[in-house]
């Protein structure tokens, strides 16, 4: 009996480890075509807008439900893991395993069914059924943009060379970065396939890229027909023996390898992405895409505002910080400052823009052809020391999309100073009259005096007056609630700082 129970349990374990192996796919329909896009394609350096699906915006309508998310389970001839699933009939055709060689779910009726005007109109195809289309308006934040997919279907292998050659696009429309020209083209090409006949490669299709021959009864004499890329195709169908060693984890008796569509662009620019799946000739044998989780992204890399090891700043010396656009091809931006650590800006330490303004946390600057130069001082009050302190800068180098930034973060640890100057600097006395304040404060120190900041208990900026080198200044309070405030005061050998009540 316990024989029985252990090989039963065997069984039972091989027949759902079998089951995690098929690709399990989710319809989207009722989803909003753009926050599904933004959550399960889309990347880094990258803003997408005006998303449709089968030429509807909002939420994807019930009566296409071909687009979905899927799961790999373990499949490994995706390569992927999940992502956005776009097919011909309906999405959940793509479920494995792979049972028949000619699974085919028709979406029906032809108001059902979604025609693709921009086939016909690129001279792809006239002939296209139950299209799966998918248009949106995207920025990138640098001059390339790419994303990863696989491409399945139901006509591989009996169909390969014939007309029923079921399509898909990849349409880019934008800038050509050579020459400024508004262009369109199909980014789903074969890699290694530019020449003088193909400027921008061979699309991949059923008959450009499969076993180099078909089971059925046509030969590769067709126009457009290829038998020698064969290395990116993947046989799945095992019914027919035709040579496969896979694990059929998806319908498609046919796949491609995972493939990458890219693009020089020119940043900041818009650009428009149209991706269709059509079935051609018919409408059976369903085909396929399958588009890799948050691949639609671009090269992101911040402006160089970083540091390898935490750096210790020390009271009485300020440290810079220059932010320089120099290594970019951007002329302006936008940086987006906060503050992460033990340490608690207007407490432990204040940051500074060149022309004298405090930044407080979740504050800004822009910054152009010219370096912008900021000063991270440690205030005298700061106690107790050491206390780590992360400057998270996030910059939007497309100003018309602030949304659409790249981050730099630097680490520093705030200490005390051994120097005796500096030591001196914080003995000496910084003098508040009257304290507690209402209207008018005087502030006095027995050395020159830069610049005076006042800050609240929450570290948050409430004045900034310039003292010029004067050794006393006069600050208006009057706008202050009442409450405890810090008081600090810049000069050339350190930060004073008194605590000030404001009635």
């Amino acid at each position: 009996m316990k024989k029985s129970l252990i090989l039963f349990a065997g069984l039972v374990s091989l027949c759902f480890a079998a089951q995690s192996q098929n690709v399990t796919v989710q319809s989207a329909a009722g989803q909003n075509i753009e926050n599904f896009l933004m959550q399960n394609f889309v990347g880094q350096g990258v803003y997408i807008y005006n998303a449709t699906f089968n030429g509807f915006s909002g939420s994807v309508r019930a009566q296409y439900p071909q687009i979905g998310t899927f799961a790999a389970n373990g499949y490994d001839r995706l390569s992927m893991e999940s992502g956005i699933i776009m097919t011909t009939g309906h999405v959940k055709t793509a479920e494995g395993p792979n049972n028949s060689t000619s699974s085919s779910n028709p979406m029906g009726m032809s108001n059902s069914q979604y025609v693709d005007p921009q086939m016909a109109q690129m001279g792809i195809t006239d002939n296209a059924y139950e299209c799966s289309t998918l248009d949106f308006d995207f920025v990138c934040l640098n001059s390339n943009v790419s994303f990863t997919y696989c491409f399945g279907s139901e006509e591989y292998n009996e169909y390969v060379f014939s007309n029923y050659n079921d399509v898909f696009v990849f349409f880019l429309t934008g800038p050509d970065p050579a020459t400024g020209q508004v262009v369109t083209r199909n980014i789903a090409m074969i890699p290694g396939t530019q020449d003088d006949d193909h400027p921008y490669g061979i699309p991949v299709a059923i008959n450009t890229v499969n076993a180099g021959y078909s089971t059925g009864s046509y030969t590769p004499n067709c126009d457009g027909c290829y038998t020698q890329f064969y290395q990116y195709y993947q046989n799945n169908d095992t019914l027919n023996d035709y040579g496969s060693t896979a694990n059929p984890g998806v319908q498609y008796d046919g796949l491609t390898s995972k493939l990458t569509a890219s693009a020089a662009i020119v940043p900041c620019q818009s650009y428009h992405m149209h991706i269709s799946v059509c079935d051609v000739s018919d409408a059976g044998f369903h085909s396929g895409v399958f588009l890799e989780g948050r691949s639609f992204t671009t090269t992101t890399a911040g402006i160089g505002l970083t540091n390898a090891t935490r750096e210790t700043v020390r009271k009485g010396t300020p440290r810079t910080i220059s932010v320089d656009l120099g290594e970019s091809s951007f002329d302006s931006a936008i940086v987006f400052v906060n503050f992460e650590g033990e340490a608690v800006s207007g407490v432990d330490f204040l940051c500074l823009t060149d022309d004298g303004v405090v930044l407080n946390p979740g504050d800004q600057f822009s910054v152009g052809s010219q370096p912008r130069t900021l000063s991270l001082r440690v205030l005298s009050g700061a106690r107790p020391l050491p206390k780590d302190l992360d400057i998270c800068f996030q910059t939007a180098l497309c100003t018309d999309y602030p949304g659409l930034r790249v981050n730099d973060t630097m680490h520093f640890a705030l200490d005390e100073a051994p120097n005796e100057g500096i030591e001196a600097a914080e003995q000496a006395t910084l003098t508040l009259s009257p304290n507690p304040a209402s209207e008018r404060l005087t502030v006095s120190a027995p050395m020159a005096i830069g610049q005076v900041v006042v800050v609240d208990m929450a570290g948050r900026v409430a004045c900034t007056v310039d003292a010029a080198g004067s050794q006393s200044v006069a600050v208006d309070v009057r706008h202050l609630a009442a409450g405890t405030y810090m008081v600090h005061a810049f000069t050339d050998a350190g930060t004073l700082s008194r605590r000030l009540v404001i009635e």
